[in-house]
């Protein structure tokens, strides 16, 4: 899938290619008089998913590194075009098959725990899907239950209902003090399971709600003192 912050993510299609660019026919729209009206195409070349400039003005970029033609994507690589970055990001969903799973696996899905009783639905790392994606997708599906993120020594979590934030904790903070500190989170490694009842309701926010509460804060603490 392709995910362009704060929107939801985009899967790829099997059977047709995504057009990225300026036009708003794009199944991509990038806002930015720099990309082309179609500017590049994301599809599936067997069993790997391929970026492809369509010849546009300005180049096509993996990982700041402009491609010729074509490059084929690792989850977690950044897609340039016109100075805005789409990410890509694979999902292996719940059931499937241990067997088929390869290092291109981003998630993937386990048994429930026989101790005690939940089904860890969805594990994986932050460099490989944003935690913006991540909750987006989760709020796409609705899900119930609590994400944990561990990042070097440090723990933090968020309950979902329906797929709407409920209550989080860190370290240092509940509520949307720490719903935006763990929006901030980069790096670590991140677990979805069921859960039992949040220790509090502190929040009800959707995921674009709280990823834009975020980013308003975020803007706002890099605005220069006034004197």
């Amino acid at each position: 899938m392709l995910f362009l912050s704060p929107h939801p993510p985009v899967l790829v299609p099997r059977t047709r290619a995504l057009v990225l660019g300026r036009g708003t026919e794009c199944d991509v729209p990038i806002s930015t008089p720099r990309a082309s009206r179609n500017h590049a195409e994301v599809y599936f070349v067997e069993e790997r998913v391929v970026v492809h400039d369509l010849g546009s003005t300005n180049g096509t970029f993996v990982n700041d590194e402009r491609i010729e033609v074509e490059r084929i994507l690792r989850p977690g690589d950044r897609i340039g075009i016109g100075g805005v970055e789409v990410i890509f990001c694979r999902v292996v969903r719940e059931g499937a098959i241990a067997a088929n799973l390869n290092d291109d696996a981003t998630i993937v899905c386990e048994d429930p725990d026989p101790v005690i009783g939940r089904a860890e639905l969805l594990r994986g790392d932050l460099s490989q899907i944003p935690l913006a994606a991540l909750l987006q997708m989760l709020a796409e599906e609705r899900m119930t239950g609590s994400l944990a993120i561990l990042s070097g020594e440090s723990s933090a979590r968020i309950w979902l209902e329906e797929g709407r934030a409920v209550h989080a904790q860190t370290g240092t903070a509940e509520g949307l003090d720490a719903a935006i500190e763990i929006c901030g989170i980069r790096t670590g490694r991140f677990l979805c399971a069921d859960a039992a009842e949040p220790p509090d309701r502190s929040l009800n926010m959707s995921a674009t709600e709280l990823l834009l509460e975020a980013s308003r804060r975020s803007d706002e603490s890099s605005l220069p003192l006034e004197v």
